[in-house]
């Protein structure tokens, strides 16, 4: 659950800060 959790909390930052997603979104496509 935490997965799913992380992948939509990160598309939901997107418009709150653009700027903390980008760092997450290479931490998640790293790990994909």
């Amino acid at each position: 659950m935490r997965d799913s959790t992380r992948r939509r909390g990160i598309r939901d930052c997107v418009a709150d800060s653009p700027e903390m997603v980008g760092s997450e979104i290479v931490v998640i496509e790293k790990r994909d």
